[in-house]
């Protein structure tokens, strides 16, 4: 018998996110009828997750984790970097949108020239210009139904959610204050579905619109991948 060595298989576009929430997400996007991205496949960059996944140690780009990857899955031919812009407030080396664009350029042109033959791209979350992160876009794109319940958590927002991570010992970060508002907000209809964040929530019905404007530069930067 013939002993054959398992090969894995890649689909022609290969996503790099940050984690599984994002992962999920994405997943839900490139399934909607206006975008219908097939030939797809989306992975964390690494297991842990996380914007460290892209900067890691000491913010350096961890450049031979998407080597490790390409060269596992027979180089596809498009690769694209998708992380949070975060925001610039946070005083981090590569935070806010400017910043992470220009950590992330310099790792384009060096994978371009090691694999002539890939195509490779970025989005940065939210739009691909502004600062912001997947779940600033929730805010944004949330249904009616969960921004009626903006009324619960917000009052004086900022001083009530910066008040409640103090009180929980968390640094109160613009990055965290969003990750919490939209966790709150999730968390005041009832958690069902087994929806722990808002990828999660994007793979459920009523919790995101699918049709805001909001949604529209990343539909734009999806469809072009078909060409």
């Amino acid at each position: 018998m013939t002993n054959h060595t398992k090969q894995t298989l890649i689909e022609p576009i290969g996503i790099l996110v940050e984690g599984e929430s994002d992962k999920n997400f994405l997943s839900k996007i490139c399934s909607l009828p206006e975008v219908s991205l097939k030939d797809v496949q989306i992975e964390k960059i690494t297991p842990r997750g996380g914007k460290t996944g892209f900067f890691g140690k000491e913010n350096f780009y961890e450049i031979t984790q998407i080597e490790r990857w390409i060269d596992k899955n027979r180089c596809p031919k498009k690769i694209i970097l998708i992380c949070d812009a975060d925001f610039k407030e946070n005083g981090k080396s590569h935070d806010g949108f400017k910043k992470t664009k220009s950590t992330l350029q310099p790792i384009i042109s060096k994978l371009c020239k090691k694999y002539k033959n890939v195509k490779f791209d970025i989005f940065i979350f939210p739009n691909n210009k502004d600062d912001g992160n997947l779940d600033s876009l929730f805010l944004q794109c949330a249904t009616k139904k969960i921004k009626e319940k903006f009324c619960c958590i917000d009052g004086d927002e900022k001083k009530k959610t910066v008040g409640y991570l103090e009180c929980v010992g968390v640094e109160p970060s613009v990055n965290k204050i969003d990750k919490l508002r939209a966790e709150l907000l999730l968390s005041a209809i009832g958690l069902k579905d087994g929806i722990k964040n808002v990828g999660d929530a994007a793979k459920a019905n009523g919790y995101w619109d699918f049709k805001h404007n909001a949604l529209e530069e990343l539909k734009k930067f999806l469809l072009k991948l078909k060409n």
